[in-house]
């Protein structure tokens, strides 16, 4: 009881300290744009310093994070996913759990992507950020009433979700006949989505697993028999670092993507 107060207390902390670091970079937006700010740093985006201070005004803007060609993960995570996905000279296909600018910039580099919701709204905002892209595939999967106990593997215990289920939403992957070069895993029950993305990741594909450092997705992340690498570091609109990892069947898979990205 007493830790899982502390831990609702903490989170509201955290929600307090977002907000306001939100509203902070709104206000400074407008004022930016109009002197010029903006579109200096953004015409430097070579320079990772100046990108990086670009894309802060982009927090909780997916339009914005689409008009910069990023996705919500870190940006050396970003960095290794663009030249993976080079050299499959545009032939990728990806299964996204949880959809928004990330779509788009896939949609820009591969040949198909699946991108799953739990909610029609959000699934119709991400069709309309990827509206210059015709390869993308909308999927919908809302939670349904829990009929196993609370606790259950796809229980959620996320406020607002309390007592629903989402299993069809973790495997719902399963419906798609394909197998995946690239899953990314950005969404509701990332442990089952994890398992569920196993069994359908190409032996040569890779599984992107973001906000990894949560305490709660460590055993499931070493657990998973996978071979998994961790970049850690600062993403688009973030104030402080966070973590993106890439998960892959073979060791190789890793090593070539290191290798690659250094060059």
């Amino acid at each position: 009881m007493i830790e899982r107060l502390s831990k609702a207390v903490v989170d509201s902390a955290e929600r307090v300290l977002a907000n306001a670091y939100y509203r902070t970079v709104r206000l400074l937006r407008q004022p930016m744009i109009k002197l010029g700010d903006l579109r200096y740093l953004e015409a430097r985006r070579e320079q990772k310093t100046f990108f990086y201070l670009r894309s802060i005004f982009s927090i909780w803007d997916p339009e914005d994070l689409v008009h910069l060609d990023l996705p919500w993960w870190t940006l050396k995570a970003t960095e290794v996913v663009d030249d993976y996905l080079r050299n499959l000279d545009g032939n990728a296909v990806v299964f996204e759990f949880d959809g928004g600018a990330s779509t788009a910039w896939l949609a820009k580099r591969c040949a198909t992507v699946y991108t799953l919701d739990h909610d029609p709204e959000w699934t119709r905002r991400t069709a309309l950020l990827c509206g210059a892209y015709s390869n993308v595939t909308y999927l919908t999967r809302s939670p349904d009433p829990a009929s196993e106990p609370a606790g259950g593997r796809f229980i959620s215990e996320k406020a607002g979700f309390r007592g629903v289920t989402f299993r069809n939403y973790v495997e719902s992957i399963n419906s798609v006949e394909e197998s995946f070069d690239m899953v990314v895993i950005d969404g509701r029950c990332r442990p089952e989505s994890l398992l569920a993305a196993m069994s359908s990741i190409k032996d040569s594909g890779i599984i992107l697993f973001d906000d990894s450092r949560r305490k709660r997705y460590q055993r499931p992340l070493v657990e998973s028999g996978f071979h998994l690498k961790r970049y850690r570091g600062l993403g688009p609109g973030a104030p402080i670092g966070s973590e993106t990892s890439i998960l892959a069947p073979r060791s190789d898979t890793l090593e070539r993507l290191d290798g690659i990205a250094t060059k």
